[in-house]
């Protein structure tokens, strides 16, 4: 990044680099933000024709908010349901009930976000998920071969 921004040790300003261009808000007096796409982003504009806005009216939000909420209403249930054909294994059951609110709080948060944010988000609950499975491993007694059973 120096290297593009400095030329012969004084900084210099090449605004026809897609990087330099990037890190430049003003030259000169004049201001340059906000930076324009790079070409390769504008590319796809230019040959799309343009539509006429059609009014469509409002937007019926009922059909998939009911579906989410059957879904997620169905899993709920059938975890009472093992709850109920499992009471002679309390843990087994407190393991599971945890687990299916982590898929489902997690599936909530990512889905939330925009695309181009997945990665990092991913690569935190990746590191998340590491630190879980070594205190996993740590409950279970430690080693690479517990000697303890839950």
């Amino acid at each position: 990044m120096l290297q593009i921004l400095t030329k012969d040790g004084a900084t210099t300003t090449n605004l026809g680099d897609e990087v330099a261009r990037g890190a430049v808000i003003t030259d000169k007096g004049e201001m340059l933000f906000p930076n324009p796409n790079p070409p390769m982003l504008d590319a796809g504009k230019a040959a799309k024709p343009k539509e006429e806005a059609k009014d469509e009216g409002p937007v019926d939000l009922f059909a998939p908010t009911m579906r989410t909420a059957l879904y997620q209403a169905m899993t709920l249930s059938s975890i009472v349901g093992l709850g109920v054909l499992c009471p002679t294994n309390p843990a087994f059951h407190n393991m599971l009930t945890t687990f299916s609110l982590a898929v489902v709080a997690g599936y909530q948060s990512v889905w939330g976000v925009k695309p181009a944010l997945h990665t990092p988000l991913m690569s935190i609950t990746n590191a998340i998920s590491g630190v879980t499975a070594v205190g996993g491993l740590l409950i279970l007694g430690g080693g690479y071969l517990p000697h303890t059973i839950p």
